[in-house]
C-alpha cells in the first residue's frame, strides 16, 4: 500500500526464480538507507546505497513491501508466516522475524537492484534562516533533517 513500482517490476523479480527475492525499496525516514540487509556476527546492518553495484545480490533480509516469495516456502514452515514481537518484543517487526526464519530454515534470499521501487511517506517541508539566507528544511521525522539553498528561475 505504500510502495510505487515499474509495471513489470513482479515479472522481473519472478523471472529470477528464487525462493525469495526482493526489489530495492529505501527506508522512508531520513537517512533513507537501504531496506535490505546484511547479518555480520549476531548484528544486522543496512547496506549502504552508494556502495551498491546492480544485479541480484544475495541477503539477509529486506522490508516487505515489495518481494516475491514462492508458494513451497511457506509449506516448509508453519504459520503464522508473519509474526512481531516474538523474537525481541517490541523491537524487531514482522520482516525482520520473516526473512530470520528464512535463514534458520536455510532459504537463501536476494534483492534485485536493478529493480528499485519508491517507498511512500509524510515529511515536512519548512523554511529555514541560515547563514543570512533561507533554505528549505526537509524533515521525514527521522534522525535528522538536510535543507538545501532553491536555486529557481
Amino acid at each position: 500500500d505504500d510502495v510505487y513500482c515499474k509495471p513489470d517490476t513482479l515479472m522481473r523479480l519472478l523471472s529470477h526464480d528464487k525462493d525469495v527475492v526482493c526489489g530495492l525499496q529505501l527506508k522512508r525516514n531520513f537517512p533513507h538507507e537501504p531496506l535490505i540487509y546484511r547479518k555480520e556476527g549476531d548484528k544486522l546492518y543496512s547496506h549502504v546505497l552508494h556502495k551498491l553495484g546492480t544485479g541480484l545480490i544475495p541477503i539477509f533480509g529486506a522490508g516487505l513491501g515489495i518481494v516475491a516469495i514462492k508458494t513451497d516456502v511457506f509449506r516448509r514452515f508453519k504459520a503464522p508466516w508473519f509474526k512481531m514481537g516474538t523474537i525481541v518484543p517490541d523491537m524487531i517487526g514482522e520482516d525482520t522475524e520473516f526473512f530470520m526464519e528464512m535463514d534458520r530454515l536455510n532459504i537463501p534470499c536476494y534483492c534485485d537492484l536493478d529493480a528499485p521501487v519508491g517507498h511512500a511517506f509524510s515529511g515536512i517541508v519548512r523554511p529555514k534562516r541560515k547563514k543570512n539566507e533561507w533554505e528549505v528544511e526537509y524533515d521525514t521525522n527521522g534522525t535528522g533533517t538536510i535543507s538545501f539553498i532553491p536555486r529557481g528561475k
